[in-house]
């Protein structure tokens, strides 16, 4: 394990909805009745530190959109982009590209589309995002850039990369005052943070394999394998769902890529609040 990847990433972030059209797909219920209709534009910044050089992340779009029969089958579209704060020590540069490469959010530009479906929440629709089970599977491509670049190449290597996340929430509340058992607990309005497991599986293949090789070859100038697959299972506590703290491991079996222990705290929210 090297220890020089422990990260830490600070983030805060602003959220905008918006009316439209889309409908949201429920893959575990057949409700007839039309779920929230919103299109979210999502705005963030992260500046973290993996043992290189630090870099700001944004969330730059978070949009939403519907397709099939009446706009039951709803994605999500992300777009983030990582940028480097400083130039890394020559010493660092391989570490800078292995960041990035096991990060899922990682890379200059990081275009994916997602598709959430919620199980177990109870049958209250309204709190599927803060209880119960979730999966989240996603793909698209990132662009990973070189810390040192060189005129007349390329800077980027592309890599194709499909997720598939399973989560488990739990929302924690205050003790519960006594009730004659008829009143409704409304769970959003008076829980004081959230607790989550999550795990998370990606595949990736690298496109354009001419850089990647340059940092990932051996000396006996064995080529790395261009399909990857990294798993990372991860703890969060979120407090008031606006600020949280997580820790987690990303782990691969490949020789020339590290495993990372990470920790990170982020900050969000909602616009008016």
């Amino acid at each position: 394990m090297n220890f020089k990847a422990l990260i830490f990433v600070v983030s805060g972030c602003f959220l905008f909805t918006g009316k439209t059209s889309a409908q949201v797909a429920d893959s575990s219920s057949s409700e007839s009745t039309s779920p929230d209709k919103a299109q979210r534009f999502f705005g963030g910044f992260a500046s973290g530190y993996s043992g290189t050089s630090p870099k700001i992340t944004a969330e730059t779009y978070h949009l939403g959109f519907a397709v099939g029969k009446e706009g039951g089958n709803y994605w999500d579209l992300y777009l983030c982009n990582s940028v480097p704060t400083l130039p890394p020590e020559n010493g660092d540069t391989v570490e800078y590209v292995s960041n990035d490469i096991r990060k899922q959010l990682g890379g200059l530009a990081n275009f994916s589309l997602s598709k959430v479906a919620y199980f177990g929440y109870g049958g209250d629709r309204s709190i599927r995002d803060i209880k119960g089970f979730q999966t989240d599977f996603r793909f698209g491509v990132k662009m990973v850039d070189l810390p040192i670049r060189r005129a007349g190449t390329d800077f980027l290597i592309p890599i194709f990369q499909s997720t598939f996340d399973f989560r488990y929430l739990i929302p924690l509340i205050p003790p519960r005052k006594a009730t004659d058992g008829k009143a409704k607990f409304d769970i959003r309005k008076n829980m004081v943070g959230n607790l989550s497991f999550r795990v998370s599986g990606s595949y990736m293949t690298v496109m354009n394999t001419t850089n990647y090789n340059l940092y990932y070859a051996s000396k006996k100038g064995v080529i790395p394998n261009p399909n990857l697959l990294v798993v990372t299972p991860e703890m969060a506590f979120y407090v008031t769902n606006q600020l949280y703290f997580s820790i987690g491991y990303s782990y691969n079996n490949y020789n020339f890529i590290d495993n990372a222990i990470f920790f990170q705290v982020s900050y969000g929210k909602p616009k008016g609040n």
